[in-house]
């Protein structure tokens, strides 16, 4: 049970509990197999496009440029992670040994990547940034000492020492009372930053790319205190899960996306035993 315990935890981490602490478990404990998903490797190949155009010299950031490194960055995830060749044809047997991909079904995938990417350039001119960082690991721990990390897409800092930190979401700009997740996950990292440098950020950015949209939010000192305290109240109720052996399934619509409604209880499923 130990080595379940007292983990870091990220805010996907943190997210995924408070939606299902079941599903939690299947994928966090029992860590079962699950085949990828188109949208989160279309967000990986985004992500990693333009983590590259952020690697030239600011007058070289065209979008010309940034849809060059899509199809590069499509090959090397695809050969980092053979498997994902299921994101791009979900009818492909899975798990398997071997994948194959017609070159009309990649270039129809690297194509949609391309849509997103043009779609930056509608919220930023990258021309104009001068990212800290990028894919910049941020860690701490909460008063409590719960140990929380993460990975900051574009960190910018202002020569008056003011802080910016921006995300990509490869879906569509979601309605206001949808947002909690988003801006969970920034906050976390606002928090990381302060806990880091001493300041708060100035502005958390979430970026759109579906349509090519941003909204933003300046957080203060008590949204700090309050990302704290509800990260403590979601690790201490994980390690109460894994404790008294309790992880229950939670009816919703994001059941329709889960993999695992094979071997849930609320869906007619048997869960395993649990691994400890």
């Amino acid at each position: 049970m130990d080595q379940f315990r007292n983990q870091t935890l990220s805010a996907s981490r943190l997210n995924q509990f408070e939606s299902c602490s079941l599903a939690f478990r299947f994928k966090y404990i029992d860590k079962l197999p699950e085949p990828p998903g188109a949208a989160a490797f279309r967000g990986s190949v985004v992500h990693l496009a333009l983590e590259h155009l952020y690697g030239l010299p600011a007058a070289e950031r065209t979008m010309a440029k940034a849809e060059e490194f899509v199809s590069p960055a499509f090959e090397e995830l695809l050969k980092a992670e053979p498997a994902n060749a299921v994101a791009v044809n979900p009818n492909l047997p899975w798990p398997s040994a071997e994948y194959e991909l017609a070159e009309a079904e990649k270039s129809e995938f690297i194509e949609i990547c391309k849509g997103f990417v043009r779609n930056y350039f509608k919220v930023e001119n990258p021309s104009t940034l001068s990212p800290k960082a990028v894919e910049y690991k941020v860690a701490g721990s909460t008063k409590a000492g719960h140990k929380i990390m993460g990975y900051i897409d574009r960190l910018e800092e202002s020569e008056s020492g003011l802080i910016r930190i921006s995300d990509y979401k490869t879906g569509a700009t979601p309605n206001p009372r949808f947002r909690d997740k988003a801006w969970f996950q920034l906050q976390i990292y606002a928090l990381l930053i302060f806990q880091e440098t001493g300041k708060i950020a100035k502005e958390l950015k979430l970026i759109y790319l579906k349509d090519g949209a941003a909204i933003t939010n300046s957080p203060t000192m008590g949204d700090l205190e309050l990302v704290e305290n509800r990260v403590i109240t979601i690790a201490d109720a994980i390690d109460d899960a894994i404790i008294n052996k309790q992880f229950h399934p939670k009816e919703g619509p994001l059941c329709n996306f889960c993999n695992f409604q094979s071997i849930c209880p609320a869906k007619g499923g048997e869960a395993p035993a649990l691994p400890y």
